[in-house]
């Protein structure tokens, strides 16, 4: 029954293709009423309800009778074009990213870019139901070293099985050491920590650390600039 089915609606489904998703559900509800199949399958199988089946069946038009309301505005090529302008274009030259306000004020000056000047809040609605998320991106490390990947094995390898001295260093240089002009405050009705905007500087300190992979001890040390003295301080603390 299933097979006899899906044949049906694969069939019907070829004569629409070029239809919306509705209209190929009502003319595959049609197509298989008249293949003499019950309405209680017709919904299961096409996951509508009954009421939606018994509708279609009765009527002799497929498409949308007319409705009240506010015309469309934004047409669906205005729709693709917008979509294509904030998906494919940058506002600087191969650089930056379009923001909702950068956009409605760009395409208010350069209309015909879409035909029409558009809100900003048509255009994050446009992009939300078309799931559309550009203005969010991710780093990614191209690989240029062709040893790449001896390297890798090695260091894994290093890791699985460490020597007695193996440790990790990274270090912090530049970190400011600022002084508020009078104390912090905090008030009960904002319930947050207000800061003084006015600072003194006091210099920058550099933070070196150092991690051993076979005891996991994180030790550090603080110092004003990194040089060879403070450096081998540090290595003799190991």
């Amino acid at each position: 029954m299933k097979k006899k089915l899906w044949e049906i609606v694969k069939t019907t489904s070829a004569d629409v293709q070029n239809k919306g998703i509705r209209i190929i559900q009502r003319h595959v509800i049609k197509h298989l009423y008249n293949n003499k199949v019950k309405a209680r399958v017709i919904a299961s199988c096409l996951a509508c309800r009954i009421s939606t089946v018994r509708r279609w069946i009765t009527r002799d038009e497929l498409q949308d009778m007319p409705r009240t309301g506010r015309p469309v505005i934004y047409s669906q090529s205005i729709h693709l074009s917008l979509i294509g302008f904030y998906c494919q274009t940058r506002p600087f030259s191969e650089c930056g990213r379009w923001t909702l306000r950068l956009a409605e004020k760009y395409l208010g000056k350069h209309a015909g870019i879409i035909g029409t000047p558009i809100p900003k809040s048509t255009i994050h609605r446009i992009l939300q139901a078309n799931n559309l998320k550009p203005h969010r991106s991710r780093y990614f490390l191209h690989i240029s070293d062709p040893d790449f990947f001896p390297k890798m094995d090695h260091l894994i390898n290093l890791y699985f099985n460490p020597p007695k001295n193996l440790y990790c260093f990274d270090e912090c240089p530049g970190i400011q050491v600022l002084q508020r002009l009078s104390p912090d405050l905090q008030t009960e009705r904002m319930k947050m920590r207000l800061e003084e905007f006015e600072y003194i500087r006091n210099g920058t300190i550099d933070v070196l650390a150092f991690y051993s992979v076979n005891t996991g001890k994180c030790m550090q040390s603080v110092v004003e600039i990194i040089r060879k003295k403070p450096w081998l301080r540090c290595l003799k603390v190991i």
